[in-house]
């Protein structure tokens, strides 16, 4: 029988060829499931919330992270708290509830700054988010200074997607002012740092970026 560990790296792989149906299908299976084990339950938990995220069911997905937060604080995971506000952020900015989102991402950078003040990777994905927040609002300036901030955490990191992730999102903020050159260099240096990390998608995704300039 397969246990709950094997579904749980199956579903995200479903999810991570975009078979959004049969990840949502498994995860459910992972959660009514009676053996599965608290952590197993978050990360299930964590797996449905991108799945419903990217099927755009904002609603459920807000219930979904709600209930982490829930259960962080039940805890006293500061961690895992910062990881529940992030994705409730994430979930905003795709709903483009943008003033929202900035409100939580706000709230997971002083909780950042308070518990976790080392964990560099953290406050380059919320720098990220944040920049990205000022690029949807046409804030181009301050999107510019915020996806610095990502890039300079993410320097610091040793983490290729996430170093790959802040490159990108200069690059993205350097077209939108139309400076070409500059977008196209940081999406090349976003290239190489997604291909050390093998991630076929991130790299699909920047050649595309490149081809549009």
């Amino acid at each position: 029988m397969e246990t709950i560990a094997k579904k749980l790296t199956r579903a995200f792989e479903l999810f991570n060829n975009g078979k959004l149906l049969e990840a949502e299908k498994l995860y459910g299976e992972c959660l009514k499931s009676p053996d599965i084990t608290p952590d197993e339950y978050i990360n299930a938990l964590h797996g449905l919330g991108f799945v419903k995220s990217h099927q755009k069911d904002f609603n459920q997905a807000r219930q979904i992270y709600l209930e982490l937060r829930e259960i962080t604080l039940a805890n006293r995971n500061f961690q895992d708290e910062h990881i529940a506000i992030h994705q409730m952020g994430m979930v905003e900015r795709m709903a483009e509830n943008y003033s929202k989102a900035q409100e939580l991402f706000e709230e997971e950078l002083r909780l950042l700054k308070n518990s976790k003040p080392d964990f560099q990777v953290a406050f380059a994905a919320n720098y990220y988010e944040q920049g990205l927040i000022m690029l949807k609002r046409n804030c181009l300036e301050k999107a510019e200074e915020l996806m610095m901030h990502s890039l300079h955490y993410a320097e610091q990191s040793d983490d290729q997607i996430c170093l790959g992730c802040s490159l990108r999102g200069l690059g993205k903020v350097f077209a939108a002012k139309d400076e070409k050159q500059r977008a196209k260099n940081y999406y090349l240096m976003s290239l190489k740092a997604f291909k050390e990390a093998n991630d076929e998608s991130a790299i699909n995704g920047i050649k595309s970026l490149i081809n549009q300039l």
